[in-house]
């Protein structure tokens, strides 16, 4: 009752309407008659069954030009300090840029903003993880990795997809007319673009190291499972003149003269570890040990 109250009083138009009940939708930039209908994503870090997990928080605003008023809507709540509802009400609330005597399109400006700074430290946050898990893949690519690189993807995948129709958004909002989004709003928003094209920037590059990532880790797995195979080998290599000289004494045949003399068993040791002894140094000098 309460969205249909205010879709009747500010003129939202149903399809805006069902962008903003509907979640999540597409980041988008939509013009009606004389208001501006903004979809945005505003990346949030919760803390989960399986730690810190990632999720997009949509941001559905209404630019209502003739009443000179801003309305937003946000899918999730979000208490934090540093989410974008805060930085907003303290701009307003310490007049920042003499935010109070500038056009409603600046608030709008404030917002996109608000939620573009949200992306920086997420991004820290990533990059920080990223290097945690490169350091552990070399160190000991355990199969437990897995499941934290395969997350590092999904997030960076989620990400990219928020980020990429942002783009679209901020060059349309660039080009409404002057008596929507004034010409020094438009100043502050190539300022904002700029931002944007810097996260997608970092967030390509990280994209590109998560992908690696997995690369990283099948290489060290194949590499610690070469080492094993080459340890085996090299055992079973040793063993296999002592297996031939079990053999050849273990026969049962009728006249064997090594047999029957006093120091053979010791004889047979003796030789077994020249050949081990003889195989160690000659592995160890080709560089197989």
């Amino acid at each position: 009752p309460a969205l249909k109250c205010l879709a009747k009083v500010y003129g939202f138009h149903p399809l805006a309407m069902e962008d903003v009940i509907d979640t999540p939708q597409r980041p988008k930039l939509e013009l009606y008659d004389e208001s501006v209908f903004l979809v945005l994503h505003s990346p949030e870090l919760f803390e989960g069954n399986y730690g810190l997990e990632l999720y997009s928080n949509q941001v559905s605003s209404f630019l209502v030009k003739k009443k000179n008023t801003i309305i937003t809507f946000q899918e999730h709540e979000n208490k934090g300090r540093g989410n974008w509802v805060e930085r907003v009400r303290e701009r307003i609330q310490n007049d920042v840029d003499r935010m109070r005597s500038r056009d409603i399109s600046y608030l709008l400006y404030c917002i996109i903003d608000a939620i573009f700074d949200r992306f920086f430290p997420l991004l820290e946050f990533y990059g920080d993880r990223m290097e945690e898990l490169e350091t552990a893949v070399i160190d000991d690519p355990v199969p437990a990795l897995i499941k934290g690189i395969t997350r590092l993807k999904r997030d960076m995948l989620m990400l990219r997809r928020n980020i990429w129709p942002m783009r679209d958004c901020m060059s349309r909002l660039g080009l409404l007319p002057d008596h929507l989004v004034t010409v020094d709003t438009k100043t502050y928003l190539r300022d904002a673009q700029d931002h944007m094209v810097q996260i997608v920037d970092i967030l390509e590059t990280y994209r590109d190291v998560s992908m690696g990532l997995l690369d990283l880790y099948l290489g060290a797995t194949d590499a610690k499972m070469q080492e094993i195979m080459k340890t085996l080998t090299v055992i079973s290599t040793i063993f296999i003149p002592l297996t031939f000289l079990t053999g050849v004494y273990g026969m049962n045949f009728e006249w064997m003269p090594e047999l029957s003399w006093h120091a053979s068993y010791f004889a047979f040791w003796f030789v077994a570890l020249v050949i081990i002894c003889f195989q160690i140094w000659l592995f160890h000098r080709r560089g197989w040990l």
